[in-house]
């Protein structure tokens, strides 16, 4: 193995075409935005609830390398939102270039009265860092990121189904 130091960039395939922004953009990648996923429930799934509470965790991400301040959960694709629990928050300018866990409790005891025995639910996650950077609720058209999709940074969505 080594290392070379050179004036001009890398001309390595994997380089050229998988760090580099797309629309006619020449520059690689320097910074990943900010992001957040939900780890569980798994999409998909059907969530048997004994208790009003719909426990959802997940992770975000600065990419910047700043603290995630505050993370906001929906159950109903974005219309209404949560304040999630940033786990180990008393840490929280400690925890920069690591992904921080958060939960949240939602309340689901107006969707059992509405909603009879079997309820889908979107549940969508976004993220906030200390500057106030937030994910976008989605990826227009002109927005540029990678054909990887490293600077698509959409809200993080999933459908499951709750059986109360």
């Amino acid at each position: 193995e080594q290392i070379i130091i050179s004036n001009k960039q890398c001309d390595m395939k994997s380089y050229t075409k998988s760090y580099r922004m797309t629309k006619g953009f020449k520059q690689e990648m320097r910074e990943l935005p900010i992001n957040s996923s939900i780890h569980c429930p798994q999409g998909g799934s059907t969530i048997k609830l004994d208790k009003d509470i719909l426990k959802v965790r997940g992770e975000a991400h600065s990419g910047d390398g700043k603290p995630i301040i505050r993370v906001d959960v929906s159950i109903d694709g974005g219309k209404t939102w949560n304040e999630a629990n940033i786990l180990g928050e008393q840490e929280t300018h400690r925890k920069t270039w690591s992904w921080t866990k958060w939960e949240c409790d939602v309340d689901v005891k107006e969707l059992r009265k509405k909603g009879g025995d079997d309820v889908k639910l979107d549940i969508v996650c976004r993220a906030m860092d200390i500057s106030h950077n937030r994910q976008p609720s989605s990826c227009e058209p002109d927005l540029t990121f990678n054909p990887k999709g490293y600077s698509a940074n959409p809200y993080h969505k999933i459908s499951v189904n709750v059986e109360f």
